[in-house]
């Protein structure tokens, strides 16, 4: 179905009026006049967060940009997730800022009113210098708030001779350092709300007589599915003159390579509660910095049609692990929640927890065994026309005849944006272009015969009145039948007229 509506401008009352006039006895005309709404604000937010750990103090300094998409707006929000002590925030174009709790008291937010409300853009400095008193610093972090868009890059760096390590990094994930960089600095990026905890030590600290620094897993899986390679890399620091030992890892696995005449030495034990697995203590023969190389041949299990990889680094702090050789678009479980990894995506990052224990598990997505599947679909339409802007608000109800569906697409006609997509069991979705198309791809959070409805809202800016504007036209692709109803209403001093439909 199409429609073409045709609008012209009313002028704007101080509050709204409605008057029915009949023209014949056929035709009956309402006529809406008063102030248009305000159209609502859209913002995006870009965030460097460095962090400066030294000695006896803590310097931090996040440059916010806060780009206006829509509207103008009076305030704009941030999370705040950390130690929120010793807080400052300047910026050219801002009048003030302030800090509250949601009711609940479970967030924070930082609330910043700018000069100009109709300025497309807010550059603000947020800083924090006070005194280091313990080792474990809860290091402040960004969240978006309601922002549409958002970026954060967090560098945490201290001098050379100290040493810090992540004990807690949710919400973000590793970038990739050499290893001369790692033993001075840390990066995370995220783009929601994270919560960062650092522990750090300087020089000439009290530690055990062997501590592990700067580990990092890599490992990929095999063809066959049965066996992956784990590359384990970090430094060991052994200050006891007689030298020292440690637990380095636990689990089904097996020694491929180790570098010989470095100074240590390994013994293996058996993993004790822990079914068919090896326990490796690593032996240094006397103080000193150690680099550590070595690669571990590890079993995969194989559990509910999951495939897992599974060992643990007992003495470690939050290690980052990237997993590869897995196949593409498999599926991730994570806890208790299942993951689809994206098309292309060759390689899976993640942080193992502070309790050194590392579980994986994945497997490939397979087509559905109950046959072809067949589904109808309905829509309700529901088209506002306000100042300036066409909203659309989608409601489609899917009903699956035969087979599971996973994945659902949906054809965009005409021009539009889609804001927000809202269902019960929607994993992700996307918009993406095939030729000249532009098609909705909606992810289910696995394979399901029930769907359940399907919201979604769109927009479209209208320009100067009078005009002629085709509402965006959402078709489900594959349906055996696809039917619905369409409603048209305005909002404040907007006339509406249908100038042509069909379907």
């Amino acid at each position: 179905m199409g429609a073409v509506i045709g609008l012209s401008s009313m002028t704007a009352l101080s509050q709204d009026n409605v008057s029915v006039g009949t023209e014949d006895a056929k035709k009956t005309v309402i006529s809406v006049t008063g102030i248009p709404p305000a159209a609502p604000v859209f913002y995006t937010a870009k965030a460097q967060n460095n962090v400066h750990l030294g000695n006896s103090k803590i310097e931090q300094s996040i440059n916010v940009t806060l780009n206006v998409v829509q509207g103008e707006p009076k305030l704009l929000s941030l999370e705040l997730v950390g130690n929120i002590s010793d807080l400052q925030v300047v910026g050219a174009q801002l009048e003030s800022w302030s800090v509250r709790k949601n009711p609940s008291g479970n967030k924070v937010f930082l609330d910043l009113i700018p000069k100009n409300p109709k300025a497309k853009s807010l550059e603000v400095v947020i800083a924090r210098v006070f005194k280091r008193e313990d080792a474990l610093v809860k290091v402040l972090t960004l969240g978006p708030a309601k922002a549409s868009g958002f970026q954060h890059q967090l560098d945490i760096k201290w001098d050379a001779g100290a040493h810090v390590e992540l004990s807690k990094a949710d919400g973000c994930q590793p970038v990739a350092l050499s290893r001369i960089e790692q033993r001075v600095r840390k990066s995370l990026v995220s783009s929601g709300a994270s919560r960062v905890e650092a522990r750090f030590n300087q020089a000439g600290s009290a530690f055990s007589e062997v501590e592990l620094r700067n580990l990092n897993v890599e490992a990929k899986a095999s063809e066959d599915g049965l066996s992956a390679i784990v590359h384990l890399t970090g430094d060991a620091v052994v200050r006891d003159e007689d030298g020292g030992s440690i637990e380095l890892v636990t689990g089904p696995m097996a020694l491929q390579k180790s570098p010989l005449g470095n100074g240590y030495s390994f013994a293996l034990t058996s993993g004790g509660k822990e079914k068919n697995s090896t326990r490796y203590t690593i032996e240094f023969e006397k103080n000193g910095n150690y680099d550590l190389d070595l690669e571990f041949a590890v079993s995969l299990e194989q559990v509910s049609g999951w495939t897992g990889l599974r060992f643990r680094i007992p003495h470690a702090p939050v290690v980052p692990v990237s997993l590869s050789g897995v196949p593409e678009k498999s599926r991730f479980l994570l806890g208790e929640t299942e993951v689809d990894g994206a098309a292309g995506v060759t390689q899976w990052q993640t942080y193992l927890p502070a309790s050194g224990q590392c579980l994986l598990r994945w497997k490939p997505q397979r087509k559905d065994s109950s046959g072809e599947l067949f589904f109808t679909t309905q829509a309700l339409v529901d088209v506002q026309v306000g100042a300036g802007m066409l909203r659309e608000r989608t409601q489609i109800d899917t009903k699956v005849l035969q087979g599971k569906m996973l994945k659902l697409q949906m054809e965009l006609d005409g021009a539009g944006d889609v804001l927000d997509l809202q269902g019960p069991h929607v994993g992700s979705w996307m918009v993406k272009k095939e030729g000249d198309k532009r098609l909705l791809e909606i992810v289910l959070n696995g394979e399901r015969t029930d769907v359940g409805s399907i919201t979604i809202l769109t927009q479209h800016p209208i320009g100067n009145f009078p005009a002629k504007v085709k509402p965006l036209q959402i078709t489900p692709v594959g349906a055996m039948r696809h039917a619905g109803y369409v409603r048209l209403s305005n909002r404040g001093a907007v006339k509406l007229g249908v100038s042509s439909h069909n379907g």
